[in-house]
């Protein structure tokens, strides 16, 4: 990937990460976090909501930069302002850039396709994994271990640049997302 933003990108990303740790230190983020720690204990006093964005960000998140860097270190800013300032659920926003290390996992020992659905704008909307997998009685065989790869020297070089552009307004912090819960 390449690792260089312009001046005027670097502009805009600064700007997102400023307003970002403004979100952060707002009061209600404590009380937020508080709400959380209650509610993991079952001593809440209400649901938690989150509101799942993911689907629908394209509709949300209007990029003004260009790099692929740039774009993604927007892309993932934005994503946390969706929660912080139009939705206003109960996520709490978080005072770093978490940034997902790219790690590849080959899960079963080979690829799963998946079929995107395209709406009439050419936007992905959807889309369903076609698994090998269809007798588990007679495809078995076709499973092995999951296998993983981790570029280290890439990834530090990238997180070097991403801290290079923000890491004096936003820490950074690794995350292996990876080893969340997930429905895959």
């Amino acid at each position: 990937m390449d690792l260089l933003v312009t001046p005027e990108e670097k502009r805009i990303l600064r700007e997102l990460a400023k307003t970002q740790l403004d979100c952060a230190n707002l009061p209600v983020m404590r009380e937020r976090e508080k709400a959380w720690y209650a509610h993991n204990t079952c001593r809440g006093e209400r649901p938690m909501v989150v509101m799942e964005s993911e689907s629908f960000e394209h509709e949300l998140i209007h990029l003004e930069t260009e790099s692929p860097l740039a774009q993604e270190i927007e892309h993932n800013i934005r994503s946390v302002l969706i929660h912080a300032l139009d939705s206003c659920d109960d996520l709490v926003t978080p005072s770093s850039y978490l940034y997902v290390l790219p790690i590849q996992i080959n899960r079963y020992g080979f690829d799963i396709r998946r079929d995107h659905a395209i709406d009439e704008q050419g936007r992905d909307f959807g889309f369903k994994d076609v698994h090998p997998i269809e007798v588990i009685e007679e495809d078995f065989h076709k499973l092995s271990p999951a296998t993983f790869s981790f570029d280290k020297e890439a990834s530090d070089k990238k997180e070097a640049a991403i801290a290079e552009i923000i890491g004096d307004i936003l820490p950074i912090e690794r995350e292996n997302d990876h080893h969340k819960w997930s429905y895959m």
